[in-house]
């Protein structure tokens, strides 16, 4: 974590790299649950940015994350999000996905940006 304190972002969609857990796909458009803190919430998938190879650091273009893939999302929570990016403070830069229809986690989120 780095040197000068800075205000927290706030805005209505969050810029996140995801590791997905789960054998139920992530695809655009589909609502999961969120945990970011002590905050709950529903949230939408807007899009895939791409999926990363952990081995060679590769990045492509995907319709869908599956089990254990690694991923740059958009995500459109159902409130505003007061968040900072996670390489800036770790505990308010972090957030959980959980698949409503089971209660598992199904995604470790790690906020890059939040937009207005």
């Amino acid at each position: 974590m780095s040197g000068a304190p800075t205000e927290p972002l706030i805005g209505s969609e969050v810029d996140a790299d995801i590791c997905w857990m789960v054998e139920r796909p992530l695809t655009p458009g589909s609502t999961w649950w969120f945990k970011h803190g002590t905050r709950t919430g529903s949230a939408t998938l807007m899009t895939i940015d791409h999926v990363q190879d952990p081995v060679t650091l590769r990045r492509s273009a995907a319709d869908a994350l599956a089990l254990n893939d690694l991923g740059r999302v958009r995500l459109r929570p159902d409130s505003p999000v007061v968040a900072d990016p996670y390489h800036v403070l770790h505990p308010t830069g972090r957030m959980i996905l959980v698949d409503p229809h089971d209660n598992n986690t199904a995604a470790a989120v790690m906020i890059r940006d939040v937009r207005p």
